[in-house]
């Protein structure tokens, strides 16, 4: 009896395409079959049957091993085998067979057990025939044996293809600098490449079979979870097919930007996700660069603006003084009109304004210092120097005003750059003088803190309100009071130079009671 038990893609037809004595459909195209069997009269009875079959005998070997030397010369269509042989079995034979040079195989076996159907199978043998064998049965488990073979070799390209294909898909999620990450309709995570890992700190084993809100804040759960519910029972996309930016979490439980760009499968009945998520951490890095550099360039160009506006208008008041003076002493030159008395007054106005455009170009000299140095080198500060040479400096302004300063014998040490500091000092005493009583009354002074020293000029002036407190400190922004002449720059440059030196800047006022501006710098040591 033959063994019908493997049948598979193709059996059915095969079975139905059996030789006949007469030829038949084989005629044209026959079947060469090797004979493995190690009794000479059952190889030779088993030859002779299959040749009045029509089948042609390309080979006999008595041995499995003899069988395994032939078959690469001879290459067989099929193997009739015996199953017990010395040497090695039909068993190993065939396994041999079926790795080196793949061929249909039919094996001959004296008794039938389940396991011995069992290991047949696995090895590769296409079908049984139970000894003695008549043609009919010879003919069918040949049929069956090709047809099972058939699948066989079919199902290990599939495979193969299989392989490749995994192969393929692998190598590539893994050379990928994007995470690439599977999960099914329940959100659990099925595949996690190694850029997944170097992006989110998870190995692989520990992210597969996990849900998909490991990789995301907490806050997010609740969505994601309603979001994929909703999906899975409606097939209704809100970010599938398209990239989105969101908040990731890492294993450390870093919170970072991603770009998320999801897509879906359906296989088996299931439905599946995968998504590239790509760490964006860099690029928002570099957006928010860019955009603080915008920002800074559009204050700048707002500064600027205002720049040219205070520098023309500040520098245009003393340059009309000086023409027209200049103006009146060349017309007296000519008719005598002014006495030299009155001429000396002229050229001292002149000396003054000409001193006030001086030092607007001195301020924005030390303006454009101060915005273009990158680094500055500080140390301690001789402070009383610094005041005393700031107030010989406006020794004109404190003799116009009749202005009565008063200053400590010591100063606290602070770091700073001296010239820069200097130029602080001018600014607040000026403002005081300008800005004060009649006569200005103005107090210097210096109270040490946690770190820093807090320097102040305080004055008797008529005092600042809210508004006018809030906007001292704006880029070019001066106090357009009537008493009061001058450049707006000065707080600006005040603003800038103790951001630079590591401080802080600021102004107390009441209406009525006067002000208090003040500078912080770092404390020595």
């Amino acid at each position: 009896m033959s063994g019908y038990d493997w049948g598979g893609r193709g059996v059915a037809e095969a079975v139905d395409d059996v030789p006949n004595r007469k030829g038949g459909a084989m005629d044209e195209h026959k079947i060469r079959v090797l004979v493995v069997e190690d009794v000479a009269m059952v190889s030779e009875m088993i030859q002779g049957m299959l040749e009045e079959m029509g089948y042609t005998i390309a080979g006999a070997a008595f041995t499995g091993e003899e069988a395994l030397l032939m078959i690469p010369s001879i290459r067989p269509d099929v193997v009739l085998m015996d199953i017990a042989m010395p040497g090695i079995d039909g068993i190993e034979t065939t396994r041999r067979i079926q790795a080196r040079y793949p061929t249909p195989v039919v094996m001959l076996t004296a008794y039938e057990t389940t396991d011995l159907v069992n290991k047949a199978s696995q090895v590769g043998v296409g079908a049984y025939i139970v000894k003695p064998p008549n043609p009919r049965e010879i003919s069918r488990a040949i049929a069956i044996a090709r047809a099972r073979f058939d699948d066989m070799m079919a199902l290990r390209r599939l495979n193969e293809r299989l392989r490749e294909s995994e192969a393929r898909h692998r190598a590539i999620t893994e050379s990928a600098n994007d995470a690439i990450v599977a999960s099914d309709s329940q959100g659990v995570i099925t595949f996690w490449n190694r850029a997944a890992t170097a992006i989110f700190g998870y190995r692989e084993e520990e992210a597969v079979g996990q849900p998909l809100t490991i990789l995301m804040p907490e806050r997010f759960h609740a969505a994601h979870t309603a979001g994929l519910k909703r999906f899975v029972e409606t097939r209704e996309p809100r970010v599938i097919g398209s990239t989105v930016e969101l908040v990731a979490l890492s294993k450390s439980q870093e919170e970072f930007p991603v770009a998320l760009s999801l897509s879906y499968w359906e296989a088996g009945g299931d439905l599946f996700f995968s998504a590239i998520i790509r760490d964006i951490t860099e690029r928002k890095r570099a957006e928010q660069t860019l955009r603080q550099y915008a920002a800074d360039l559009e204050e700048r160009n707002a500064e600027l603006d205002a720049f040219a506006h205070t520098v023309a208008h500040d520098l245009k008041n003393p340059l009309t003084a000086i023409t027209g003076f200049s103006t009146l002493i060349l017309e007296a030159a000519e008719d005598g009109s002014l006495s030299p008395e009155q001429q000396l007054e002229f050229v001292h106005y002149i000396e003054q304004n000409a001193t006030r455009m001086r030092n607007i170009i001195d301020e924005l000299l030390l303006l454009a210092g101060v915005r273009s140095m990158k680094e500055v080198q500080t140390s301690v500060l001789d402070m009383g120097r610094i005041v005393e040479e700031v107030q010989y400096r406006l020794d004109y302004l404190v003799e116009e005003s009749g202005a009565i300063i008063t200053a400590p014998a010591e100063w606290p040490e602070a770091l700073g750059y001296g010239p820069w500091v200097e130029e602080v000092w001018a600014n607040y005493i000026s403002n005081a003088i300008k800005y004060g009583g009649r006569p200005p009354l103005i107090e210097l002074g210096a109270d040490e803190m946690d770190g820093h020293i807090r320097f102040w000029v305080r004055d008797n002036g008529a005092g600042l309100s809210a508004e006018e407190r809030d906007r001292l400190f704006a880029p070019f922004e001066r106090l357009h009071q009537v008493r009061a002449e001058g450049h707006g720059l000065g707080l600006s440059i005040v603003r800038r130079i103790v951001e630079k030196l590591g401080g802080e800047v600021g102004v107390n006022s009441e209406i009525g009671k006067g002000s208090e501006f003040y500078f912080t710098l770092p404390r020595k040591g």
